[in-house]
Protein backbone atom coordinates (compact mmCIF):
# COMPACT_ATOMS: atom_id res chain seq x y z
CA UNK A 1 0.00 0.00 0.00
CA UNK A 2 1.23 3.66 -0.63
CA UNK A 3 1.24 6.74 1.22
CA UNK A 4 -1.88 8.63 1.49
CA UNK A 5 -2.81 12.58 1.60
CA UNK A 6 -6.65 12.52 1.71
CA UNK A 7 -9.47 10.68 3.42
CA UNK A 8 -10.75 7.90 1.74
CA UNK A 9 -14.33 7.05 3.33
CA UNK A 10 -14.11 2.79 4.40
CA UNK A 11 -10.61 2.81 3.54
CA UNK A 12 -7.33 1.06 5.01
CA UNK A 13 -4.33 2.78 4.53
CA UNK A 14 -0.86 3.46 6.27
CA UNK A 15 0.42 6.92 6.66
CA UNK A 16 3.90 7.22 8.67
CA UNK A 17 3.95 3.51 9.09
CA UNK A 18 0.73 3.53 10.98
CA UNK A 19 -2.05 1.41 9.81
CA UNK A 20 -5.38 3.57 9.76
CA UNK A 21 -9.03 2.92 8.81
CA UNK A 22 -11.45 5.59 8.39
CA UNK A 23 -15.15 5.24 8.63
CA UNK A 24 -17.53 7.48 7.34
CA UNK A 25 -19.50 9.30 10.45
CA UNK A 26 -21.73 11.44 8.79
CA UNK A 27 -24.59 9.83 10.12
CA UNK A 28 -24.05 10.60 13.51
CA UNK A 29 -24.61 7.14 14.48
CA UNK A 30 -21.77 7.31 17.07
CA UNK A 31 -22.12 5.27 20.26
CA UNK A 32 -19.36 5.83 23.43
CA UNK A 33 -19.09 3.27 25.92
CA UNK A 34 -17.50 3.34 29.07
CA UNK A 35 -17.70 6.82 30.02
CA UNK A 36 -19.40 8.49 33.28
CA UNK A 37 -20.50 11.76 33.56
CA UNK A 38 -20.06 13.84 36.72
CA UNK A 39 -23.37 15.57 38.10
CA UNK A 40 -22.28 15.67 41.72
CA UNK A 41 -20.65 18.74 43.22
CA UNK A 42 -17.61 18.70 45.13
CA UNK A 43 -18.21 17.55 49.11
CA UNK A 44 -16.53 20.02 51.57
CA UNK A 45 -15.61 18.71 55.28
CA UNK A 46 -16.47 21.52 57.05
CA UNK A 47 -15.43 19.69 60.23
CA UNK A 48 -11.42 19.78 58.86
CA UNK A 49 -11.31 23.64 58.58
CA UNK A 50 -8.54 25.18 60.50
CA UNK A 51 -8.13 29.03 60.30
CA UNK A 52 -5.73 30.60 62.42
CA UNK A 53 -3.41 33.33 62.58
CA UNK A 54 0.28 32.68 61.66
CA UNK A 55 1.62 36.43 62.13
CA UNK A 56 0.86 38.72 63.84
CA UNK A 57 2.41 43.03 63.90
CA UNK A 58 1.27 45.75 65.13
CA UNK A 59 -0.94 46.87 62.15
CA UNK A 60 -2.38 43.07 61.36
CA UNK A 61 -1.28 39.91 60.55
CA UNK A 62 -1.06 36.96 58.64
CA UNK A 63 -4.33 34.56 58.24
CA UNK A 64 -4.06 30.90 57.45
CA UNK A 65 -6.68 28.54 56.50
CA UNK A 66 -6.79 24.63 55.34
CA UNK A 67 -9.54 22.71 54.80
CA UNK A 68 -10.20 19.01 53.17
CA UNK A 69 -12.68 18.93 49.93
CA UNK A 70 -12.85 15.79 47.54
CA UNK A 71 -14.48 14.75 44.60
CA UNK A 72 -15.20 12.16 41.46
CA UNK A 73 -13.18 14.30 39.52
CA UNK A 74 -10.87 17.29 39.83
CA UNK A 75 -11.41 20.19 41.80
CA UNK A 76 -11.20 23.16 39.45
CA UNK A 77 -10.96 26.18 42.85
CA UNK A 78 -11.68 26.20 46.25
CA UNK A 79 -12.33 29.73 47.87
CA UNK A 80 -12.56 30.72 51.51
CA UNK A 81 -14.88 33.67 52.22
CA UNK A 82 -13.60 36.03 55.40
CA UNK A 83 -15.46 39.30 56.53
CA UNK A 84 -13.88 42.02 58.25
CA UNK A 85 -12.70 43.82 60.25
CA UNK A 86 -15.65 45.65 61.94
CA UNK A 87 -14.56 49.07 63.29
CA UNK A 88 -15.17 52.68 63.58
CA UNK A 89 -12.92 53.46 60.97
CA UNK A 90 -14.46 50.42 58.98
CA UNK A 91 -18.34 50.06 59.70
CA UNK A 92 -19.07 47.73 56.59
CA UNK A 93 -16.98 44.93 57.09
CA UNK A 94 -15.08 43.77 53.65
CA UNK A 95 -15.53 40.24 52.03
CA UNK A 96 -12.31 38.61 51.27
CA UNK A 97 -12.04 35.71 49.41
CA UNK A 98 -8.73 33.43 50.31
CA UNK A 99 -7.90 31.14 46.84
CA UNK A 100 -7.05 28.01 48.24
CA UNK A 101 -4.36 25.44 46.34
CA UNK A 102 -4.32 21.35 46.72
CA UNK A 103 -1.70 20.35 49.11
CA UNK A 104 -0.53 17.03 48.03
CA UNK A 105 1.78 16.07 51.09
CA UNK A 106 -0.89 17.42 53.49
CA UNK A 107 -4.49 16.14 51.35
CA UNK A 108 -5.70 19.54 52.10
CA UNK A 109 -6.83 22.46 50.06
CA UNK A 110 -4.76 25.65 51.67
CA UNK A 111 -4.29 29.47 51.55
CA UNK A 112 -3.36 32.71 53.60
CA UNK A 113 -4.40 36.29 53.34
CA UNK A 114 -2.68 39.50 55.02
CA UNK A 115 -5.23 41.71 56.96
CA UNK A 116 -5.20 44.43 59.11
CA UNK A 117 -5.66 43.81 62.92
CA UNK A 118 -9.20 43.16 63.97
CA UNK A 119 -11.80 40.50 64.62
CA UNK A 120 -13.14 38.39 61.26
CA UNK A 121 -15.46 35.88 60.79
CA UNK A 122 -15.41 32.98 58.20
CA UNK A 123 -18.17 33.01 56.22
CA UNK A 124 -18.85 30.37 54.04
CA UNK A 125 -16.49 27.87 52.03
CA UNK A 126 -17.07 27.43 47.94
CA UNK A 127 -15.83 24.10 45.93
CA UNK A 128 -16.02 23.73 41.83
CA UNK A 129 -15.24 20.55 39.99
CA UNK A 130 -13.92 20.47 36.71
CA UNK A 131 -17.37 19.73 35.00
CA UNK A 132 -18.54 23.15 36.84
CA UNK A 133 -20.30 21.14 39.44
CA UNK A 134 -20.33 23.18 42.53
CA UNK A 135 -21.14 23.79 45.93
CA UNK A 136 -20.72 26.29 49.45
CA UNK A 137 -20.90 25.04 53.09
CA UNK A 138 -21.73 27.96 55.07
CA UNK A 139 -19.65 28.60 58.77
CA UNK A 140 -21.20 30.18 62.04
CA UNK A 141 -19.67 30.46 64.43
CA UNK A 142 -15.89 30.42 63.46
CA UNK A 143 -13.73 33.93 64.15
CA UNK A 144 -10.45 34.49 64.16
CA UNK A 145 -8.45 38.01 66.26
CA UNK A 146 -5.49 39.71 64.42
Amino acid sequence: MSYLNSYQKGAIFYQKHKLFYTTDLSKGNIKIRKTKADHKKPEIHADTLQVEKVADTEKGGKISCRIKVTDGSSIKRVTLTLKGPVSTDHPVAVETEIEMKYNKKTGYYEGSVNKEKGTYRIENVYAEDVFGNHGWKEISGYQLEL
